[in-house]
């Protein structure tokens, strides 16, 4: 039991990676994809932000659909939209392509943040959940120390287009061990039960002020740091 619990939180892990690490792919190569695309500074701009407001617009209707189809489902979504995502921003040949296929990964990052803890939690108990969620938010840490570190030799060797095929790669990688290894416990396989306490703890989130405090918090931190990653690496 213990072991499928630890196997399913390294798969909910790696995808989301793999959904961190196709967030911050503009960065590195900012300056390529200016000359490449003939995009100026704003519209290069939103290649970040588009990922992020998708991610923000769909948070809640995140969490419904988590409570409607469950976390593996929730987060074999997520992941498909990313590797689509980003297949079409290999193709793209104008900034319109590109911010349609980057609005599209930002989907990902809606539901592979909500199926993620929701697969790890229910999984572990209360008394056990430490350990493991405090692996799991390193998620975003790790796929931006990883991308920022391969991005740059990539586009080096093959060209921008070679970070997007990556990350479609590395998403698809994700998805299968997603898909082969994330299920309920047997006290949780009943739909319905699942469904019962994925709503209970949307309702107990939205009335705590702890929850909210912190999320406003996550967006001060968000605005700061995301405004001074996508710019940095340019300059």
């Amino acid at each position: 039991m213990k072991r499928k619990a630890w196997a399913v939180m390294w798969a909910a892990y790696l995808g989301g990676v793999a959904v961190a690490m196709n967030q911050v792919k503009v960065p590195p190569v900012m300056g390529i994809l200016m000359e490449s695309l003939n995009v100026n500074m704003a519209t290069a701009g939103w290649l970040m932000s588009v990922f992020s407001v998708a991610g923000v617009i769909l948070a809640f209707p995140a969490a419904l659909l988590l409570a409607r189809w469950g976390p593996k489902v929730s987060g074999l979504i997520g992941l498909g939209c990313c590797i689509l995502g980003s297949i079409m921003g290999a193709l793209a040949q104008g900034p319109e392509a590109m911010l349609v296929g980057r609005a599209i990964e930002g989907i990902s990052l809606a539901l592979i943040a909500v199926a993620a803890p929701a697969v790890i939690g229910v999984w572990f108990e209360p008394q056990e959940r430490g350990l493991p969620m405090g692996i799991w938010s390193t998620w975003m840490p790790v796929g931006t120390f990883l991308m920022y570190n391969v991005a740059n030799p990539m586009e080096k060797l093959w060209g921008w287009a070679s970070i997007w095929w990556f990350g479609a790669a590395f998403a698809l990688l994700a998805f299968i061990m997603y898909g082969a290894v994330v299920t309920l416990p047997d006290r949780a396989e009943s739909v319905d039960v699942a469904q019962d306490n994925l709503g209970l703890s949307l309702g107990l989130g939205l009335r705590s002020a702890s929850s909210w405090l912190l999320a406003f918090s996550f967006t001060g931190f968000n605005f700061s740091f995301i405004g001074y990653a996508t710019w940095a690496p340019l300059f």
